[in-house]
């Protein structure tokens, strides 16, 4: 019965880190999607990547140009992350229709969390390198503004304010 319910909240723990960080890379993957077409000039000023990065933290053309190649890099180690994961999931839960043990369920699930965390260190990688191209000042201005971005990101799970605190090193 215990092993029951330890994996149950394995399964749950692992639902919500699932659901968080998805949010978390949509959220930071959206604004980097170049524009189809013509279609750049409809798109709201202020709501791409490029446009946060050179009015909230000064990046420069170049600086922009660099951000590019980043992104360019970036979708291209993640996709085939991406499809792994739901790919993996998709078996997960087809399973949930056989009977099978908790082992295997709980075996199934630690390699679905061992691929988000590999889809998460990419993301924190790529995160780090786009403040590398930041200057001083710049990487002041890139800190302050995480927190908000953290919040934005995880905001429907937990409540209140986005918290600095939240994002320091632990000790």
């Amino acid at each position: 019965m215990r092993s029951v319910l330890k994996n149950k909240v394995l399964v749950t723990i692992i639902a919500i880190l699932l659901m968080a960080n998805i949010a978390m890379l949509v959220f930071f993957i959206s604004g980097m999607r170049k524009p189809e077409g013509d279609n750049s000039a409809n798109k709201k000023p202020g709501h791409t990547t490029e446009s946060f990065l050179r009015t909230r933290v000064g990046f420069t053309e170049q600086q922009l140009v660099e951000f590019n190649k980043l992104k360019e890099e970036h979708y291209r180690k993640l996709n085939p992350l991406f499809e792994d994961l739901r790919l993996t999931k998709d078996q997960f839960f087809i399973l949930i229709k056989d009977s099978i043990s908790d082992s295997h369920a709980d075996s199934f699930a630690t390699v679905i969390g061992e691929k988000q965390k590999n889809l998460d260190l990419q993301v924190f990688r790529t995160v780090r390198e786009v403040r590398g191209l930041c200057n001083k000042q710049q990487q002041i201005k890139f800190d302050s503004l995480l927190p908000k971005i953290a919040y934005k990101v995880v905001g429907h799970i937990r409540k209140g304010n986005p918290k600095e605190e939240g994002l320091k090193k632990p000790n």
